[in-house]
């Protein structure tokens, strides 16, 4: 994932008012402020209020319910790009 993509996802949540936060390797990088290494994806933390919103908004830049992932935790939901 190129930091051109991560910058389109957050800044259409940030738009649509979707609060979020950024975890794993990118949340890294944008603590340090630099891209450190190449990555598959992006951890978001997103409130369960606000998942569905979150979920259209994503939907709307070609990301879809990754139904197939298993995530081993109940409130994790896995979004692909089609």
């Amino acid at each position: 994932m190129r930091s051109v993509d991560v910058l389109e996802i957050v800044g259409r949540l940030e738009n649509d008012g979707i609060r979020y936060w950024i975890d794993g390797g990118w949340g890294v990088d944008a603590l340090l402020e630099e891209e450190t290494r190449s990555h598959d994806d992006l951890d978001l933390v997103i409130t369960r209020v606000q998942s569905g919103q979150a979920q259209t908004a994503l939907a709307e830049l070609g990301f879809a319910h990754a139904r197939e992932i298993v995530p081993g935790l109940p409130a994790r939901i896995v979004l692909r790009d089609k």
